[in-house]
């Protein structure tokens, strides 16, 4: 029996919710390591890491948190050699998002241009202190990805059988909604149409002679349809019309 379809407002939270603690409880035990480690200002690039990388599939915390951390160390570098070399202006930011781009493309997330790099290169144009700002953000990036990786597994994780049984639950509610729809068209079908539809699946088995199909079905009996099996009733059957047999000499 399928039971009825729960309304998507109501499995809204049941879905999100545990995502939703998640990225709370590993943002916050972020911030509590790098103020434990001397942080003399407030961790926010450590908080950024769970909120941009956790996902409902536990597996792809592994990849982004990676490919995270790789784009700012990757992006930093960039922007702070174009600004040993020249002034923070159009010019140099120009230069940046073009090595960053590229290098994006090399430092890839799947089938996607990684634009980490660009993001953190672009960063660093908003602090008086390049340097500065760098080591920062590389060190509050790199505990930010190591907490990730760490309680990602252990925190709610994904449960495969449950989005299996939500999937056939789906499957089982499209299946039932087809058989009632067509058990309502064979029922509102009129004697007439009836006739045709048992017309037109006679000519298609092939047979020969007139079928007395019995009202109350659409197929004709084994007996009379085309084929090998034909034979029974109207004799020898008949050769096909493309074959030798059936065109005159």
């Amino acid at each position: 029996m399928v039971r009825a379809r729960p309304s998507p407002w109501r499995s809204i939270p049941r879905r999100d919710g545990p995502q939703i603690a998640r990225i709370i409880l590993v943002a916050a035990v972020s911030w509590q390591i790098c103020v434990l480690i001397g942080a003399t200002q407030p961790p926010v690039f450590a908080v950024l890491v769970p909120l941009v990388c956790l996902r409902d599939d536990a597996f792809s915390v592994f990849n982004l948190s990676i490919a995270r951390l790789v784009g700012v160390v990757a992006g930093l570098l960039i922007a702070i050699g174009v600004l040993q070399l020249l002034q923070p202006d159009t010019l140099a930011i120009a230069v940046v998002l073009a090595l960053a781009l590229l290098a994006g493309m090399v430092l890839r997330v799947g089938n996607v241009i990684n634009n980490q790099v660009a993001i953190s290169a672009l960063l660093v144009f908003s602090s008086p202190d390049a340097s500065g700002y760098a080591v920062a953000r590389l060190w509050e990036t790199g505990i930010g990805t190591a907490t990730t990786l760490v309680l990602a597994p252990l925190l709610f994780p994904a449960n495969p059988f449950m989005q299996a049984r939500a999937e056939l639950r789906d499957v089982a509610r499209g299946l039932v909604a087809a058989l009632r729809s067509s058990t309502a068209a064979g029922r509102a079908m009129t004697p007439l149409s009836r006739a045709s539809c048992r017309e037109q699946l006679t000519s298609l088995s092939g047979c020969r002679q007139p079928c007395s199909c019995s009202p109350n079905s659409l197929l004709p009996p084994a007996s009379q349809r085309g084929g090998p099996f034909c034979g029974g009733i109207h004799g020898r059957p008949e050769p096909s019309p493309n074959s030798d047999r059936g065109l005159p000499r």
